[in-house]
């Protein structure tokens, strides 16, 4: 996933399901969606779910086995699914970035319930596709 981070190119690399979870809300960002309120504590969520899964998809396309990742999801998310997930993904752009993480991570709108969003400034989400046909990555 390639950023503009003040100025500069940053390409930052994530696992497709990281990617997926990231677009989910960098999408809402571009059609300025209001943030996602967040599902009750108990039970799973179809609508999460298939958000993620058409991003999923889309990025995955016939390269990756996704039976495992469809089978768990086929039901609907469990809160507790996403809430690790997002945790291990703020992890990972804190240990990749550091202290600008903060501005790439999805945030829960300090409410409660959560109401998730990018905080992002529109201006700088961009989507590229083919990036490695493109550029020569090392």
């Amino acid at each position: 996933m390639l950023e503009q981070c003040a100025g500069k190119g940053l390409l930052l690399a994530l696992h497709q399901q990281g990617v997926a979870r990231l677009v989910v809300f960098a999408r809402r960002l571009l059609k300025r969606e209001p943030p996602l309120p967040a599902p009750p504590k108990s039970g799973t969520y179809p609508d999460w779910a298939a958000r993620y899964l058409h991003e999923y998809r889309a990025i995955t396309g016939t390269q990756a086995d996704t039976d495992t990742t469809l089978k768990a999801l086929r039901g609907g998310m469990e809160v507790d699914d996403f809430s690790q997930r997002k945790s291990k993904l703020d992890k990972r752009l804190k240990n990749a970035l550091g202290a600008a993480a903060e501005s790439y991570s999805i945030k829960d709108g300090s409410t409660r319930p959560g109401r998730y969003s990018l905080t992002l400034c529109v201006d700088v989400v961009r989507f590229i596709t083919d990036l490695a046909s493109k550029e020569k990555i090392k």
